[in-house]
């Protein structure tokens, strides 16, 4: 599938002298582990973070957020309804703690393959970076556990003292470039979140890239819908199935057509199997079987005259899930 957002970028990256990613939520699909440990923190704390509101300040660095919500929210003591005495830096440091216990239980983020795709081809070739608002000790162990940490030249984190002011400002995405000994014009920077997009347009950058908007990023939906088996592969029954078994397969996929009547509930249900069995078309030699049949033997008689196919390709519209029949099942 074409995705314009990744041909916009090999466009230009011809005329690029260095490529800038953030970490978290664009080289690393940490977000849904970092939304646990924050959910943890503030349960705990006494603060309202919702996830709309963590993706919202999403490149922020930590202890900025939690400035701003305990700013807002000024969480109290439920014994006497005193406001509590709550730190940025003290719910910085649970918050560490939380997110040490939930890699302690095994949960760890994975690469963004079609993100990190990009940094394994132009590797050795443009001088690369990584500026991301994450603890800095926190990133190098993501980049070196994923085996990706060699693709770069210099990692920036927004912990240092060189940096300033953190995302959205353009503080940690000109250091990144000054480090790499090139000109921020003419650099292209990698994405996930509006503050960081925010900031790499106020760095002056060539190209601010949202890789959000990847064919096969992560909080895609395509991904998803990939991993729906599609028609086409369903497995045809064996013959050796029960008979009963193929005759409820074949008739639940068929779709009801906009005449046909709906039975009444008291309906006698071999009498409905033979009804709707008459309506199929019969090959030409065969005969008619007399009212007097069997229900089951005239059921099965039908179907043998109805060809076992791989594909919907030339298939009888009676079979088909457009425009057909849907009988009821037995």
């Amino acid at each position: 599938m074409l995705c314009k957002e990744l041909n916009k970028v090999e466009e230009l990256i011809s005329n690029a002298n260095g490529l800038v990613f953030d970490c978290d939520g664009t080289l690393l699909d940490t977000m849904p582990i970092y939304y646990d440990s924050w959910k943890r923190t503030c349960d705990e704390i006494g603060l309202n973070f919702p996830i709309d509101r963590f993706y919202y300040y999403a490149g922020m660095p930590v202890i900025d957020i939690f400035k701003i919500l305990i700013e807002e929210q000024k969480p109290r003591n439920d014994d006497n309804d005193d406001e509590i005495n709550l730190t940025a830096e003290h719910c910085e440091e649970r918050k560490k703690q939380h997110h040490a216990d939930i890699e302690a239980e095994g949960k760890h983020a994975n690469a963004i393959d079609v993100v990190v795709n990009i940094a394994m081809n132009y590797h050795g070739k443009i001088p690369m970076a990584v500026a991301s608002s994450g603890w800095r000790d926190h990133v190098i162990k993501g980049l070196e556990r994923s085996g990706i940490i060699h693709l770069f030249d210099t990692i920036v984190t927004a912990d240092e003292d060189d940096v300033k002011q953190g995302k959205p400002h353009p503080d940690i995405f000109l250091v990144a470039a000054e480090r790499l000994g090139v000109k921020p014009e003419t650099c292209i920077g990698f994405e996930d979140a509006d503050l960081g997009m925010k900031a790499l347009e106020s760095a002056g950058y060539m190209y601010a890239c949202d890789v959000r908007l990847f064919h096969m990023y992560p909080r895609n939906i395509e991904k998803r819908l990939s991993t729906m088996p599609s028609s086409s592969t369903e497995k045809e029954p064996s013959m050796g199935e029960d008979v009963e078994e193929n005759v409820e397969k074949k008739l639940s996929t068929m779709s009801r057509s906009s005449t046909d009547k709906e039975p009444s509930m008291g309906e006698d249900v071999e009498e409905i199997v033979e009804k709707k069995s008459s309506t199929m078309p019969s090959s030409s030699t065969e005969k008619e079987p007399s009212m007097g049949e069997d229900v089951e033997e005239n059921v099965e008689k039908k179907f043998s005259a109805i060809p076992i196919i791989s594909s919907t390709e030339n298939v009888p519209s009676l079979l088909c899930t457009s425009n057909s029949l849907d009988l009821p099942t037995l």
